[in-house]
């Protein structure tokens, strides 16, 4: 049995998914930036690497370095993303959830730092049976590379400068390195714990919730109208966030659960759903006037169940056409035409409605100020606000 084959046995170099031992590596850099000569020639001394040794070593730290770099500016990419963007879904939720993925996602990182850690642990060590023998288990090269800050070393008289100039170039590569790795250790350890923090607060899920429904709504907002109940219900079937969704108790709750936990399709299908429901109450006149403004739909179907209450006292039929116009110029001023026949459509009061002409001859006659205009909008407030007291939910007749 060779002695690496021996050395395999006994050291391992998979890294435990722990913020543990992602700070340990944070560790090893900072070793380096302090001691990293003086470490790098003991190990050349307790490995006993030649010249060629060093410089095939130097060539596979550069071409790291090359894959490192391309990585790190993904990883940043992804961060500035995911968790400091604030997105409720992405599809690639799971990266900074929890060590094990991230690790996962920084292979380029971890791959070479294992090699490096394998290659600057002491060689003397038990052998399989030995260690068998007396049940010695093995070890991380985490922990015991001499480039670990814990593992004792002798420092060297002469210095790095004594050396043949190949261990100066690997020296300037593990340099940059380290660097990297460290730069790519404080943003991965960073961004778990933002990541942390945003899902223990469950007003911040919520808000982040919220904020990704508006803007799927607005992205999608062409594509709701076109959908029919049939692929609403498909989608209630085959959708993992509406199933979810379903089974909380709260928005605010599943806000939290399912943070980060679906992908983008899946979340904007689950704003489908919610939504196409909530346009069920509102029919296509409506949604064509006011589009998602909900709330002034809900405003305007007040205001018509109840307009005679907001005629005055000395109320002609004759005038009918002109509290028309002031019914339009409240609820949609950038289309009296189609307002005032909604209102017609829907006013069931004591009055004969005014058609387009008679309505739109008070046009050049309005005045916002005037107070005629004034006492009509009072009233619509006062009216709004008494119903939202009462909470009462008026609907067309």
């Amino acid at each position: 049995m060779t002695k690496e084959e021996i050395k395999q046995r006994y050291y391992y170099s998979s890294i435990e998914p722990t913020k543990q031992r992602l700070n340990d590596i944070l560790g090893i850099c900072k070793t380096f930036q302090e001691e990293g000569k003086d470490r790098l020639i003991y190990a050349f001394g307790i490995n006993l690497m030649d010249a060629e040794a060093v410089e095939r070593l130097t060539n596979f730290i550069s071409e790291a370095c090359c894959k490192m770099e391309q990585e790190l500016r993904r990883v940043k990419r992804l961060s500035d993303k995911m968790v400091h963007a604030y997105e409720f879904a992405t599809d690639c939720n799971n990266y900074f959830n929890v060590v094990e993925e991230a690790l996962s996602k920084i292979r380029s990182h971890m791959s070479p730092l294992k090699k490096l850690l394998e290659r600057t642990s002491p060689n003397i060590h038990p052998d399989k049976n030995e260690c068998k023998q007396f049940g010695i288990e093995s070890k991380s090269v985490f922990d015991e590379s001499v480039l670990n800050g814990n593992v004792c070393y002798q420092k060297d008289l002469f210095g790095l400068e004594s050396f043949p100039t190949e261990v100066s170039g690997l020296y300037k590569e593990l340099s940059k390195f380290f660097q990297m790795e460290e730069e790519c250790m404080r943003l991965c350890l960073a961004n778990i714990e933002l990541e942390s923090n945003i899902r223990k607060d469950p007003k911040i899920t919520n808000a982040i919730w919220k904020n990704y429904f508006q803007k799927t709504i607005d992205k999608l907002s062409s594509t709701i109208m076109l959908i029919s109940d049939d692929t609403i219900e498909m989608l209630k079937c085959i959708c993992p966030a509406y199933k979810s969704y379903i089974n909380c108790s709260s928005e605010e709750i599943f806000a939290q659960k399912n943070y980060h936990e679906h992908n983008v399709c899946n979340a904007d299908h689950l704003c489908l759903i919610l939504r196409y429901k909530k346009y069920k109450k509102y029919t296509d006149e409506e949604l064509a006037l006011w589009g998602d403004d909900t709330e002034t739909i809900n405003k305007a179907r007040i205001v018509i169940a109840n307009f005679d209450l907001l005629l005055p006292e000395d109320f002609s039929h004759k005038d009918m056409g002109r509290y028309q116009f002031l019914f339009c110029m409240v609820f949609q001023p950038n289309n009296i035409k189609k307002a005032n026949l909604y209102f017609r459509n829907h006013y069931n009061g004591k009055y004969k409605t005014t058609k387009e002409s008679g309505v739109n001859k008070h046009r050049s006659s309005y005045d916002g100020n005037s107070k005629e205009v004034m006492d009509f909008k009072s009233k619509i407030v006062s009216l709004l606000d008494a119903k939202s007291k009462n909470e009462v939910n008026y609907s067309l007749g």
